[in-house]
């Protein structure tokens, strides 16, 4: 293989697994504002949006960098951590890490979710512990996609965590965009099979005609499927 040939494959791997890596990160962030159901307001939305792209993106890096499986899961899980922390605890961190104040802290707000599970009523506040275990579940769902789409090479079985989070908020929440959220995840996940189908997809050693990019070729059929089936 020639230097050139082996320069454009290295480009058109790193292209394709960033295209499905957006993909999916779309799907994560469609799979955060489901929180829509059980917040008032959208105050939670940028905060989660963080999670699900710095989630996504750490592990892209590590896989760019080749790191083995074993060191790039508990890497990321990690940086989530850290990543929520950092979000919420910020005052009880001690030069950037955290402390056992942190930990304190963090196990008093999980009491009082555990008190008020049963009485609580959505729409609540992002607060009060609320706001952290919503973000552990974005973390959470995030980590499992990503590992299951780009170690496992799943396609569909990838959507499957951020889909039982998604159903087990909206049967926690109110009607709020209940339609526009459900067709949104829909459209999301029929984008991010496609692209992870074709991601996957043996490399063709022969093309006829002129070349196209990953993102020209799926595109089309990405959308034009997602569109008809969320409708």
């Amino acid at each position: 293989m020639s230097d050139t040939t082996r320069q454009l494959t290295t480009a058109t791997d790193v292209g394709s697994d960033a295209i499905a890596t957006l993909a999916l990160t779309v799907y994560s962030i469609v799979v955060a504002a489901g929180f829509a159901r059980v917040f008032s307001g959208w105050e939670f939305f940028d905060n989660l949006v963080v999670v699900a792209v710095v989630g996504h993106g750490a592990a892209f890096v590590l896989r760019r960098f080749g790191t083995p499986v074993w060191i790039a899961f508990p890497v990321t899980l990690a940086a989530l951590v850290w990543l929520v922390g950092a979000m919420f605890y910020r005052d009880t961190f001690t030069l950037l890490l955290p402390t056992s104040e942190t930990w304190a802290v963090f196990r008093l707000e999980l009491d009082v979710v555990g008190d008020n599970f049963r009485t609580q009523v959505a729409p609540v506040e992002f607060l009060y512990g609320w706001n952290v275990l919503s973000a552990i579940g974005v973390a959470a769902a995030v980590l499992l996609a990503d590992t299951f789409a780009f170690r496992a090479f799943a396609r569909a079985e990838a959507l499957v965590p951020g889909g039982v989070l998604f159903v087990f908020v909206a049967a926690l929440g109110t009607d709020r965009s209940r339609i526009a959220s459900t067709m949104a995840l829909v459209a999301a996940g029929v984008v991010a099979t496609v692209v992870l189908r074709q991601h996957h997809a043996p490399a063709q050693s022969a093309t006829i005609g002129v070349p196209r990019p990953l993102f020209a070729r799926v595109l089309p059929v990405a959308a034009g499927s997602a569109l008809s089936v969320a409708l």
